[in-house]
């Protein structure tokens, strides 16, 4: 039983730092796209409007725009993971009592774990296959634009680990972010 309250105390530290960290991610990801926003717009009312009284070189906007959306996406994936903003059917889960929802869970999230590690490391091929491209207009090289994938992925496996351990330590209920009551994720 200390064990399992040492676990507690990990992930309860784990959790806090994980938030913290979070929070600074969301703040820069409105950030990013408040920017990627602006200049989506800008491309929009030049070509329809602005480009009709002067002539102004904007061949990078749009290659912007798409990588600034990757690299949100990206970004944002293990907070939607961590707070069940994914689509998912619940009926099963709600249904069944606590040790087959706990069954459930170890098989879903460790066929997710094993699933994001893979992609992980194949995500590191893809950027060292990518070292000498550069973007077209923006002139980026590959490690800029595609390092996104490698940080993202690395973050939904340090999550899915910190949920786990949530789960095993018993500080937090499988599911716990797919059930809520808020209507996060799932199906309704």
């Amino acid at each position: 039983m200390k064990e399992n309250t040492i676990f507690t105390k990990i992930y309860y530290g784990l959790e806090k730092i994980e938030s913290k960290f979070y929070s600074i991610l969301e703040k820069l990801v409105a950030v990013m796209m408040f920017i990627v926003t602006l200049d989506v717009v800008y491309q929009v009312a030049y070509r329809t409007i602005l480009v009709k009284f002067i002539t102004i070189p904007s061949i990078f906007t749009e290659e912007f725009a798409r990588y600034g959306i990757i690299w949100i996406m990206f970004l944002f994936l293990p907070i939607c993971m961590k707070e069940g903003r994914f689509a998912a059917v619940t009926l099963v889960i709600e249904k069944s009592n606590p040790k087959i929802r706990k069954l459930i869970f170890f098989i879903n999230q460790s066929l997710s774990l094993a699933f994001i590690i893979i992609a992980f490391r194949y995500s590191f091929i893809f950027v060292q296959s990518n070292l000498l491209f550069t973007s077209p207009s923006m002139r980026l090289p590959g490690i800029y634009i595609y390092s996104c994938i490698p940080i993202g992925l690395g973050l939904c496996i340090i999550q899915l680990l910190i949920e786990f351990l949530g789960v095993i330590s018993g500080g937090l209920a499988p599911f716990t972010s797919l059930l809520s009551s808020e209507g996060k994720g799932g199906a309704d």
